[in-house]
C-alpha cells in the first residue's frame, strides 16, 4: 500500500526562504550578514548584536514597505514586470 503525503508550503514563505523575496535587497543581505557575524564574535545576547539585529529588521522593514509602495505605480508603468511577481515570485 501506498501512503499518500501531502506537500504543503509554509504558512509564512518568507520565515523560511526570505531571501526569494522580491524586496529583500543586497542592504538587507548586508544587514544580515552583519548581524550574524557580530552575534557569533560579540555572543547573541551581548548589546552589539542587539543593535545589529534592530537595524537589520529595520532595514528588511524599510526594504519591504519600499517595494510594497512601488507596486501600484509598476502596475501602470511596468505591467510586465508586476504580473512577474504576482504569478511566478517564489512563495
Amino acid at each position: 500500500m501506498v501512503k499518500k503525503s501531502l506537500v504543503s508550503p509554509p504558512s509564512n514563505p518568507n520565515r523560511v526562504d526570505k531571501h526569494l523575496a522580491p524586496w529583500f535587497t543586497e542592504e538587507c543581505r548586508h544587514a544580515r550578514r552583519h548581524f550574524r557575524s557580530t552575534a557569533r564574535a560579540k555572543g547573541r545576547t551581548s548589546v552589539e548584536a542587539a543593535q545589529a539585529f534592530q537595524d537589520y529588521r529595520a532595514t528588511c522593514r524599510a526594504a519591504s514597505l519600499t517595494f510594497a509602495a512601488s507596486l501600484p505605480d509598476m502596475l501602470k508603468y511596468r505591467p510586465r514586470e508586476f504580473w512577474h511577481w504576482v504569478n511566478y515570485a517564489p512563495r
